[in-house]
Formats: structure tokens, sequence, C-alpha cells
């Protein structure tokens, strides 16, 4: 799988890009949501994820995430 994906959701584009703990701060390898560079959330990765489940995660939560404030956003 690709260390990286675009995510198309309410007309605009999303970057998730895998990270292992030394790039991401976390204490193991997280999916970062990421729009225009700005970091919007993460996730846990795991071995073998597919891309469809990473578009899944970052989709759903865009998706409960949709009427926060934009200035919000990243600020979890």
């Amino acid at each position: 799988m690709s260390d990286s994906l675009t995510v198309s959701y309410g007309g605009r584009q999303y970057e998730v890009k895998r990270r292992d703990a030394g790039e991401s701060g976390e204490p193991g390898e997280v999916w970062q949501v990421l729009q225009d560079g700005a970091l919007l959330t993460s996730f846990p990765a795991e071995d073998g994820d597919e891309p469809g489940e990473v578009r899944e995660k970052a989709t759903a939560w865009l998706e409960g995430n949709r009427s926060r404030p934009s200035a919000d956003i990243g600020r979890q």
C-alpha cells in the first residue's frame, strides 16, 4: 500500500499520509489527514491497511466534523 492517498470530500481535496512515530510525535504509526498541509486529525495505522479502509476512516471523520468552524479544524 502507498504511504499517501488523496480523499475528496465536500468539494475539497485532503491528503492522507502514513507517518511513523518519529515523524508524527505519536507513540506509533498513524495516518494523518491534512488540508493544505495543515493537520486535521490522525488515527492509528495498522499493518495491512487497505486504501479503501483508510479512505473510509478519513471520510467518516470529515463527515462527523463537517459542522465544526473551519478555524477550529485541527485543534483536537
